[in-house]
């Protein structure tokens, strides 16, 4: 990664440069990850104890060699102002405005992973069984190993009706990208003082998963699956950001919670009328430790997501992370014709997705002063309009992106069928009635995301 082609600032006429075609920040990174392994397995069919089995067995390793290059400089004086909004004083080493110098981790470390699983599938009567055991180990800054014990069992009711459930234990390895340079003594000293004795070397995440779950056959056209889920999450990994730069950092969260669930209805082929209902809730927490400790296990207490996950407001014993989401409901119905003729409707609506809002005190704002400090940040009426401002309890800066619902359609012909070409020609429209939306806003997975416009597509495909 560059900036104006430039990876590293090594003379007063680069500096220059830098702070005349960055905006906010200059970056420069370079990362390599090869990773070399092998995987074996072995499945067999037995006959045990009178029961059909279906047993596999595995071991895998890895071998990878990491080496990161990150550099940063800010270009601009008001990001290490306190007195400006969003300004932070730990930025004023690294000001090149102010004669500061640039931020610079340049590492390499060999890791390793290995693991092994056992897995079984047998049926007794009704019942389905599906019973296995993993081991992992990570060996990057530390050493991390875990059993994984996890079983799935289905019963059978009848020829219409399937119940089902699970139990998982997952352990998850922390993402690698930028792990280097968030554990590396550099990072610790651009964090300052806010990091306290928060170790900066993140964990796996440890999981304890469970699902129940049903699928009901009412006839030939229509089914229906309902599916309730929950995760008990130690080390929850989460990420936080270089101001809005894109670089992001992972952060384990001390306890966190994810539980949800869908209902499902599926349409298969009535009058030539396929498709599905899905209407699905996400609720994806961080808690608050009772003893009055950071919410923080490990990780860079940096940007305004570590100081929202590090500082959770003070009225809730739980805080929302990027993936909570109350409501989606999403609709695809389709038409096929013998003659070739086909068309579709598509829908979705999202009740948004959650981001933190805080004032210069630290405190969460309520709808009218988010207005202000945002139009401050530099963000017109029209992207203010799309977020939902107002906030559950006072203080709390706890807010989303406002709720939106969107509609794509598409007509088409396959010449096929009467003309026997091989040929098919459609056109979509996305976004049907231009709904002005946002995806995510102000996210540590890319900054902030506006919904595709109106638009028109027609494609003519060749069928081999």
């Amino acid at each position: 990664m560059t900036s104006g082609g430039l990876i590293e600032l090594n003379s007063p006429s680069e500096y220059a440069t830098a702070i005349q075609e960055n905006e906010k920040f200059f970056i420069g990174s370079d990362r390599l990850n090869t990773t070399t392994g092998a995987q074996v397995e072995y499945s067999t069919v037995q006959n045990w104890f009178g029961i059909r089995h279906d047993f596999k067995a595995g071991l895998s390793g890895a071998v990878y060699p990491i080496h990161e290059f990150f550099t940063f400089a800010v270009t601009n004086p008001a990001l290490s102002d306190s007195t400006t909004p969003g300004g932070d004083p730990r930025y004023l080493p690294y000001d090149i405005t102010k004669g500061g110098q640039p931020f610079l981790v340049d590492q390499s470390r060999t890791a390793d992973r290995y693991a092994g699983y056992l897995q079984d599938e047998f049926t007794v009567d009704r019942w389905l069984f599906d019973i296995g055991l993993r081991y992992d180990q990570f060996n990057l800054l530390i050493k991390e190993t875990g059993f994984s014990p996890r079983i799935a069992v289905a019963y059978k009711a009848s020829d219409r009706l399937v119940f089902r459930a699970s139990y998982n234990r997952i352990i998850m390895q922390a993402p690698l990208e930028n792990i280097l340079v968030s554990s590396s003594e550099q990072a610790r000293v651009l964090t300052g003082a806010q990091q306290g004795n928060v170790p900066t070397v993140v964990q796996s995440e440890r999981e304890h998963a469970a699902e129940l779950g049903a699928t009901y056959k009412l006839n030939s056209y229509f089914d229906f699956d309902l599916t309730g889920y929950g995760k008990l999450i130690d080390n929850f990994l989460v990420n936080a950001e270089l101001g809005n730069s894109g670089i992001i950092f992972p952060i384990n969260l001390k306890n966190g919670f994810v539980a949800g669930g869908e209902a499902l209805v599926r349409l298969n082929d009535w009058n030539r009328f396929s498709g599905n209902l899905s209407v699905s809730t996400c609720v994806s927490r961080g808690e608050t430790p009772s003893d009055g400790s950071s919410p923080i296990a490990a990780g860079l207490i940096f940007g305004e997501e570590g100081q929202n996950y590090s500082h959770p407001f003070a009225g809730e014993t739980t805080f929302p992370t990027e993936h909570d989401q109350l409501l989606t409901v999403v609709l695809n119905l389709t038409y096929t014709s013998p003659s070739g003729f086909f068309a579709g409707l598509n829908g979705r609506f999202d009740s948004g997705l959650p981001f933190d809002l805080v004032g210069p005190d630290g405190r969460g704002v309520d709808a009218a002063q988010a207005k202000v400090l945002l139009e401050q940040r530099g963000y017109t009426d029209g992207v203010i309009n799309l977020l939902s401002l107002s906030s559950d309890q006072p203080g709390s800066p706890d807010k989303s992106v406002a709720p939106h619902t969107v509609f794509d359609a598409v007509v088409g012909y396959n010449f096929a069928g009467v003309l026997r070409l091989p040929v098919t020609l459609s056109a979509s429209i996305l976004n049907v009635f231009n709904t002005p939306f946002l995806y995510r806003f102000e996210s540590t997975f890319g900054g902030t995301h506006f919904g595709y416009p109106r638009m028109m597509n027609v494609k003519l495909a060749v069928n081999y």
